[in-house]
């Protein structure tokens, strides 16, 4: 009896066609929210580059972020602190409200610890410095998903 591999496309932004197999492992999926592009691009770049892990959306708009939570499904929400006119740490208490099981990561330039305290306190998992690289922000998800 011959067994034929179950393939299946991935549509994605930036690879359109990718195959993915059943017996690969599944990626855990990130989604980023910060509101400079160019972040964003950055980290979904390097992000994405990971064996493990993939970025399954990102925006700028914290109302966007909540549709895209429920559509996509991701294991961990990067947000950033200063979104325009958005306050970070409400949002943050808005997911943790919304969706308990799922970790949060603020990536922020903000270095005073109040920043992280407070993030931490409004349901943030962890707090990574933009300054801190990328490096430490790929350790950072790679620990949230073993958490969760």
């Amino acid at each position: 009896m011959q067994v034929k591999e179950h393939r299946s496309r991935t549509v994605t932004k930036d690879r359109p066609y990718a195959r993915a197999t059943r017996r690969q492992e599944a990626k855990k999926r990130v989604l980023l929210v910060d509101d400079h592009p160019v972040i964003r691009l950055g980290l979904a770049e390097i992000i994405n580059r990971e064996p493990d892990m993939e970025v399954c959306g990102e925006t700028e708009d914290p109302r966007e972020m909540l549709e895209m939570i429920r559509g996509s499904k991701p294991d961990v929400v990067s947000v950033d602190l200063t979104l325009g006119e958005y306050d970070g740490i409400k949002l943050i208490e808005t997911i943790r409200s919304l969706h308990p099981e799922l970790a949060i990561l603020v990536f922020s330039m903000h270095e005073d610890a109040i920043f992280e305290w407070k993030a931490l306190q409004a349901g943030a998992r962890a707090y990574v410095k933009k300054r801190d690289g990328s490096d430490k922000m790929v350790a950072t998800i790679r620990d949230l998903f073993k958490r969760s």
